[in-house]
């Protein structure tokens, strides 16, 4: 706030998009949080992005880590109500978002999901492929919990394991590059009558 989906602000090219934003499972929109010590007006938490707003190809970013809640809640959804699978018909290369509640850091040190994006960024700022990135943030949260508190709790437990990657792993700063979204491929009416399995 004041900023909100209402609010045009020009919002520039950029490789890395970050959203420390609230999601809930029954809507497609990311929300953000109301300044309460300020005593502005409004709702406590506004819309922050919807699925609509990111229409432009160049608006995308190469790679997205998103600590909304349910940001990769897809049961039931299409590419027009999922901000991550919207990403993704745009042009990103990698999504990494919740299926569940995140937990964040009310103040210093970092926890959780604001620990894990963290260290995804510093991998993939090192120019690892971000599949790589998240597989190594996650061991190093594991690490540095267990380093502090001498276990995982369950906040900890839930971030490693409700955090999840879409889009091309084997994509890196280095190999990333924009390319036009894929024309649908247009679904087969012929089904098989009998589906081997080994």
């Amino acid at each position: 706030p004041p900023y909100g989906k209402d609010t045009e602000i020009p919002v520039p090219i950029t490789r890395y998009g970050y959203f420390n934003l609230h999601g809930v499972e029954d809507s497609p929109d990311w929300f953000g949080q109301k300044d309460f010590t300020n005593g502005s007006t409004g709702p406590d938490y506004p819309v922050a992005l919807r699925p609509q707003d990111i229409n432009a190809f160049d608006d995308a970013p190469l790679f997205v880590f998103s600590e909304a809640c349910y940001g990769a809640h897809l049961k039931d959804r299409k590419i027009e109500d999922s901000i991550s699978l919207k990403y993704l018909s745009r042009g990103s290369h990698a999504v990494v978002v919740s299926s569940v509640t995140a937990y964040g850091s009310v103040s210093a040190p970092l926890i959780a999901a604001d620990l894990l994006a963290e260290h995804f960024w510093k991998f993939i700022d090192q120019g690892l492929s971000s599949g790589i990135a998240l597989q190594k943030a996650k061991i190093e949260l594991a690490r540095e919990m267990n380093s502090r508190q001498g276990y995982l709790d369950g906040e900890d437990q839930k971030t490693l394991i409700s955090f999840l990657h879409f889009g091309d792993p084997l994509a890196s700063p280095s190999t990333a590059e924009r390319k036009q979204p894929k024309t649908p491929v247009a679904d087969s009416r012929h089904k098989p009558t009998e589906v081997k399995t080994v």
